[in-house]
């Protein structure tokens, strides 16, 4: 049964390897820090935090043509940080119970409470 498994994947190995399947860098990575700046030399971060801040997760999420970028500090800290994305336009902050907009400064600094969730919401600009 594992070598019909294992020759199974051999034989998967060409499609793998078409663009946009599987990223393969000869040589691999030492550190999980070697392996950050390969992946950052190919493709160019969604959301870049500054200060940057391990305790914060992003999840993306496009829908109706709208970017909901949902944040939560995962940590038992505040973390105050500025967040850049791939998206640009129109930012907003929506309440994540309601969905509603709510008051707050879209660009520079933003607080997070130990365990709170933001979402960010950007409506792409269009241009004709």
């Amino acid at each position: 049964m594992q070598r019909i498994y294992f020759w199974s994947l051999i034989l998967m190995i060409p499609l793998l390897l078409t663009p946009g399947r599987l990223l393969a860098q000869s040589g691999g990575a030492a550190t999980a820090d070697d392996l950050t700046a390969a992946i950052d030399r190919l493709a160019a971060p969604d959301v870049a935090l500054s200060p940057a801040s391990a305790d914060i997760r992003c999840r993306h999420v496009v829908k109706g043509g709208l970017h909901f970028y949902l944040l939560f500090n995962e940590g038992e800290t505040t973390v105050t940080t500025a967040i850049s994305t791939a998206a640009k336009g129109a930012r907003r902050w929506l309440d994540a119970a309601t969905g509603l907009v709510v008051d707050g400064p879209v660009d520079g600094q933003v607080v997070f409470k130990a365990h709170e969730m933001k979402v960010l919401c950007i409506q792409r600009k269009v241009v004709y």
